[in-house]
C-alpha cells in the first residue's frame, strides 16, 4: 500500500473515532435520563371524562347489539340481588359480551386502582366487573358498587 492510501485510512479512522466519542454519549443520554412513569391524573375532570368516554362507549356498543342490550336492560330492571344472579348467568353464558365490555370499562376500572378510590360505574359495568374474579393482572377486582364498609356505594355506612 502507498503511503497516501495508509494516510487516507487513517484519517476516516480518525474522523469516525472522533465521531463515536462526540455522538455516542448524545445517543446514551437520553436512556439515562429517562424519567418515571407520571403520578396518574386523579382530578375530578379525568374521572368524569374517564367515566363519561367508557359510558358512552358502553351505550354505542348496546346500540350496535340489541340482543344483548334487551336482555341487560331487562336484567338492569330487576331487584338488586336477582339482578346480579342473572347478570352472572348470562355473562357465564355470553363471555365474549363480558369481555368486551370490560375491555370498554377497563381505563375506568384502571384509573379506580391507581388513583385508589372508587369510581361509580354503570350497572352493566359493576354487574361485569363482579363477575369477573380477577384483574388481568391477577387482584382480585373490587366491588366498586360498595364502601369499604360493605354498604352501597354513595350510601354513608351506619355509625
Amino acid at each position: 500500500m502507498t503511503t497516501s492510501v495508509m494516510n487516507i485510512r487513517r484519517g476516516l479512522y480518525s474522523v469516525l473515532a472522533g465521531g463515536a466519542l462526540v455522538l455516542g454519549p448524545a445517543l446514551l443520554a437520553p436512556m439515562a435520563t429517562a424519567q418515571p412513569d407520571p403520578a396518574p391524573d386523579c382530578s375530578a375532570a379525568n374521572v368524569a371524562r374517564t367515566v363519561s368516554a367508557a359510558t358512552a362507549a358502553e351505550g354505542d356498543y348496546l346500540v350496535a347489539n340489541p340482543p344483548t342490550n334487551s336482555q341487560l336492560s331487562s336484567i338492569s330492571s330487576q331487584p338488586p340481588e336477582q339482578a346480579q344472579d342473572s347478570y352472572n348467568a348470562y355473562f357465564e353464558q355470553n363471555p365474549q359480551v363480558r369481555d368486551d365490555l370490560a375491555a370498554i370499562h377497563q381505563p375506568v376500572n384502571a384509573l379506580s386502582e391507581q388513583c385508589g378510590f372508587d369510581v361509580a360505574p354503570t350497572l352493566v359495568a359493576a354487574a361485569v366487573w363482579q363477575t369477573q374474579p380477577q384483574t388481568a393482572a391477577g387482584v382480585d377486582t373490587p366491588n366498586l358498587n360498595q364502601n369499604q364498609e360493605g354498604t352501597p356505594a354513595g350510601v354513608e355506612p351506619p355509625s
